[in-house]
């Protein structure tokens, strides 16, 4: 359920900041702030990094 509520967050901080260089480096700072206090997991990370870097 967390889970869930974490990515409907980060997908609409992506939308909002998706032209936006500087705050791609703050949502990818955030992300691993997520990360490090498990909130979502390494799979979750690394796809949004791909969708915010636009990989």
């Amino acid at each position: 359920m967390i889970t869930i509520s974490i990515i409907i967050i980060l997908v609409f901080l992506y939308l909002k900041h998706r032209n936006n260089k500087k705050n791609s480096a703050t949502e990818l700072i955030n992300l691993k702030k997520l990360l490090d206090k498990g909130v979502i997991t390494q799979e979750e990370f690394d796809k949004k990094k791909k969708d915010i870097l636009g990989l």
